[in-house]
């Protein structure tokens, strides 16, 4: 699919899984064949089967999902459920999973340590697979609904460019002041030093 294919498609996903978030559930098996597109264009996040509630203590032990778009985090929460879409993107663009393997384990290593080939996705939509598919789930979005945010942006920008994806949390990045700023601040300090010493009372003469 192209970008401008893909992105609503994405869009409405990720509408699905933050309502489902929203519900306290995480669908755990997010994938192109759970996904149905009506004759209409409409788009439906189906299969809940194998969903669990966020207050649920998982007993079973060992992968639960689709090995090619599963994330490599020790316990599901809501952000598996976004490298999932990650990787969703990923296929609808270049029309492959991000990573093969043969085997089981083969599947696990790759998404636990290969990179994805993200030159390979269109550069409007690289940062935002970039941060989906990172493999320490609090490098990725802290939720769905940034998801949505950033994709909506990103049918705003002119063809061939992205949106750079911020931190993890959704904060403002803390940058290091500019020389500029850095110059004002010690102005500002030495004015009130100044200041300072001229309300300091003068010291006793000795006699």
């Amino acid at each position: 699919l192209t970008w401008e294919e893909a992105r609503p498609i994405a869009l409405a996903v990720a509408r699905a899984l933050q309502a489902a978030h929203s519900a306290g559930v995480t669908h755990r098996d997010v994938k192109p064949s759970n996904i149905l597109v009506a004759d209409d264009g409409s788009v439906k996040l189906a299969d809940f089967g194998i969903a669990r509630a966020d207050d649920f203590t998982q007993l079973t032990q060992g992968p639960i999902g689709t090995l090619a778009y599963m994330s490599p985090d020790v316990r599901s929460s809501a952000r598996s459920d976004l490298y999932s879409l990650g990787c969703v993107i990923f296929e609808m663009l270049v029309g492959r999973p991000p990573f093969t393997g043969t085997t089981v384990t083969a599947m696990m290593k790759a998404h636990a340590f290969q990179k994805p080939p993200l030159h390979l996705v269109p550069p409007p939509a690289r940062s935002l697979v970039a941060g989906l598919l990172a493999k320490r789930p609090e490098r990725r979005p802290a939720a769905v609904g940034r998801a949505r945010r950033i994709l909506r942006r990103l049918g705003l920008q002119p063809q061939g460019h992205g949106v750079v994806l911020g931190p993890a949390d959704g904060e403002q990045e803390q940058r290091r002041p500019g020389r500029r700023a850095r110059h004002g601040r010690r102005e500002r300090g030495a004015d009130r030093r100044g200041r300072a010493a001229l309300l300091r009372p003068p010291p006793e003469r000795r006699r």
